[in-house]
């Protein structure tokens, strides 16, 4: 009887190591499955796009509100993917999305105003910088140097 439970455990744990994947594998899944590169390059192009409009005086109120829009947009959807398959990546992404969408939200009100203006682009760039972590650390967990 003994033996037969042995026999068992052992057989449970070789089938359960054949079903497994790695974290690294599980990274390199989340990245591709979640689009990560290409969003990422459209939230940076998009804050970009949004911090030479706020620092443009002459644009019209509806044209800040487009671009502040697009961002707010492909900020969320870039939300919807989270969480990754490792913390660090998705609190350091998570923080991201929030400055950039806080960065949109400031940037859609600022209108004519010069202090929401600067504090819509202080978030584009938390939100930016929290992005270039957040890269970072999906590379280290997919077993790649940074």
């Amino acid at each position: 009887m003994t033996r037969r439970v042995v026999v068992f455990a052992l057989a449970a744990l070789l089938l359960a190591a054949c079903g497994s994947i790695s974290n690294a594998q599980k990274a390199a899944a989340w990245i591709q499955q979640s689009s990560f590169t290409s969003s990422k390059a459209t939230l940076l192009k998009d804050a970009t796009n949004a911090s030479s409009a706020l620092s443009n005086v002459r644009l019209s109120t509806n044209s800040l509100h487009t671009v502040c829009g697009v961002l707010l947009v492909d900020v969320e959807a870039a939300n919807s993917a989270l969480p990754t398959p490792d913390q660090q990546a998705s609190s350091l992404l998570s923080k991201a999305y929030n400055a950039m969408g806080d960065g949109a939200n400031t940037c859609y009100k600022a209108g004519t105003s010069t202090a929401l203006r600067s504090r819509a682009k202080a978030y584009l760039q938390l939100g930016a910088t929290n992005l270039a972590l957040g890269a970072v650390r999906l590379r280290v967990a997919e077993g790649k140097s940074p």
